[in-house]
């Protein structure tokens, strides 16, 4: 018996041991993980993002903070209860895909100056004037542009507001370069602008001055 009480008193004393251990672990990293820096992460590289991505901008985070596995279980709730952040339904890879409420503001608002831009023509350039940049860009690069990179340089540099679709490699970067030079022969400062910071980075390709949209609209 003497033994048995012994044994008994070591296995209670291990489990009162256990249960602080767990109790100092939950609490090892009391300060939570900085939201706002999660998401204006996940928002540098693309404006829409997924779970996956949620998790995995989070753990970086973590790593640099020395946080726990509970931490970022924990934080990635905190992040999708936040109202900073818009859930936007499921895309065609059956991903739920999130954005944030800022992001989403700067779309908006992308939209409205969009459709003013669609009716103002006071950046028209003279047929002429576009002619001589595309032969500029022609020299320089030592090809021609096909008719469809014509046609784009011709639409955008006639209209204040227009769209150039196109897949990978099909010479929108090249006409970019076109309407560049145009614009920048007739005195105009042009700058490259896009959503996310990493796709900024990739107008340097073309000798744009590259801007992201958070920062054009905080001006």
């Amino acid at each position: 018996h003497t033994a048995y009480r012994r044994q008994r008193q070591m296995c209670i004393r291990d489990s009162n041991k256990l249960s602080k251990l767990k109790k100092l672990n939950r609490n090892h990293f009391m300060e939570p993980l900085p939201l706002s820096k999660i998401l204006n992460d996940l928002t540098q590289e693309q404006a829409v993002f997924r779970l996956q991505d949620i998790y995995a901008c989070t753990a970086r985070e973590a790593q640099f903070q020395k946080a726990e596995l509970i931490n970022i279980e924990d934080t990635v709730r905190e992040v999708l209860d936040s109202k900073l952040i818009i859930n936007l339904g499921i895309d065609i890879n059956n991903n739920q895909i999130y954005t944030t409420q800022e992001m989403l503001n700067i779309e908006n608002k992308l939209i409205r100056n969009a459709e003013l831009l669609n009716k103002d023509y006071s950046f028209q350039l003279d047929e002429k004037d576009i002619f001589k940049a595309i032969k500029e860009l022609e020299q320089k690069k030592e090809f021609p542009l096909s008719d469809e990179q014509i046609e784009a340089v011709f639409s955008v540099c006639q209209s204040r507001l227009d769209i150039i679709q196109g897949k990978a490699g099909a010479g929108k970067s090249t006409s970019m370069q076109a309407m560049r030079i145009a614009y920048e022969a007739k005195g105009f400062n042009v700058y490259g602008a896009t959503i996310a910071r990493q796709a900024a980075q990739q107008l340097e390709t073309v000798s744009y001055t590259h801007l992201t949209l958070p920062t054009i609209c905080s001006v």
